[in-house]
């Protein structure tokens, strides 16, 4: 039922399968029917749950996480799931320097010369590490816990503002007002049964790809690619390049993956392309998300149908041509 956006319905199906409320992956799971319903404080709470199943998270260190909080003066905190939700998770740390009088942030090395250049208006309380170099000993002398904890620990009862990120002028440039940045594909994790069926529901088809390549340049506007791995943005890039690429452009369209969140969290404009069944925190049937103010969202009007969501798009564009208001 969350597939469909039938994040009610789904609510109450979970409350019945599991009324005494004593089952993590039901619990868990409720949490993402919650977030499409926009309660988000009490779905994090319930997402809490995933460090109880045995396939959730991955990369997480083991319990117990948080020892000795909140009476600690010092936090080391880690990523632990996609470089997304990372993304969509900095907006907790301006909120914990309130509470915390120093905080070390681990995350994976694409993520660390991002947040160091992004996040040093936060001031010298806050560390950026690379999760290379997390010892053993760190952990266990620390109190420590997921990146994507935050929000529970500090009692958060609506969202931060996402756009935390602050790059200097140095590196952003000037964009160009005529160019348009696209990314196509969404993370490629194919070994994954799962991760391989999202690939292939979020990313734009070739043939798409080339009609709305083909569509803006009738328009006047130059398609530049920032897809991982093209020539704007190449192999062993990290999102440090990625967002000085990005800031070479007047916008950005983007599928649903970590590029999404980086215009987010940095407050550039980007139209992102859903498909019809989204994460539900993307939530349904708006064009808005409380989650970043710099998003637009286009959806698939039935399932499959990229064509219908890219009719859409362009329909935008011409709007906002004609209006004389570009993208504002």
């Amino acid at each position: 039922m969350i597939d469909l956006g039938l994040f009610a319905e789904a609510d109450h199906a979970y409350g019945l399968s599991d009324p005494e409320r004593c089952s993590p992956l039901v619990q868990w799971s409720r949490s993402r029917a919650l977030i499409g319903l926009g309660d988000w404080s009490n779905a994090w709470p319930l997402a809490e749950l995933r460090f109880q199943l045995a396939t959730l998270p991955e990369v997480a260190f083991p319990l117990p996480h948080w020892q000795g909080w909140p009476r600690v003066t010092r936090v080391v905190v880690w990523d632990e799931q996609g470089f997304g939700d990372s993304l969509q998770a900095l907006r907790w740390l301006p909120v914990a320097l309130q509470q915390v009088g120093h905080i070390t942030v681990y995350v994976r090395p694409p993520m660390v010369r991002l947040l160091r250049v992004g996040l040093s208006w936060l001031g010298q309380r806050l560390i950026v590490g690379s999760r290379d170099e997390i010892r053993r000993e760190i952990i266990q002398d620390s109190c420590h816990g997921s990146l994507l904890s935050l929000p529970t620990r500090l009692g958060c009862k609506k969202l931060s503002p996402g756009h935390v990120l602050r790059l200097p002028v140095s590196l952003t440039g000037f964009s160009r007002r005529h160019s348009i940045g696209l990314v196509w594909e969404s993370g490629r994790y194919l070994n994954d049964p799962h991760q391989a069926l999202e690939y292939r529901r979020k990313s734009l088809p070739p043939d798409v790809r080339e009609r709305l390549k083909v569509a803006l340049e009738s328009r006047g506007f130059v398609l530049l690619s920032l897809q991982l791995g093209d020539s704007v943005v190449p192999h062993g890039a990290d999102f440090l390049q990625q967002a000085q690429a990005l800031f070479n452009c007047h916008l950005l369209l983007t599928v649903d993956t970590a590029a999404a969140h980086l215009a987010g969290a940095l407050d550039f404009p980007a139209w992102l392309m859903l498909p019809w069944s989204s994460d539900s925190r993307w939530q349904r049937g708006r064009s808005t998300t409380p989650l970043y103010r710099s998003l637009k969202l286009f959806r698939q009007p039935r399932p499959g149908d990229w064509d219908g969501m890219l009719q859409s798009l362009l329909k935008q564009f011409d709007q906002v041509r004609s209006e004389g208001t570009w993208l504002r």
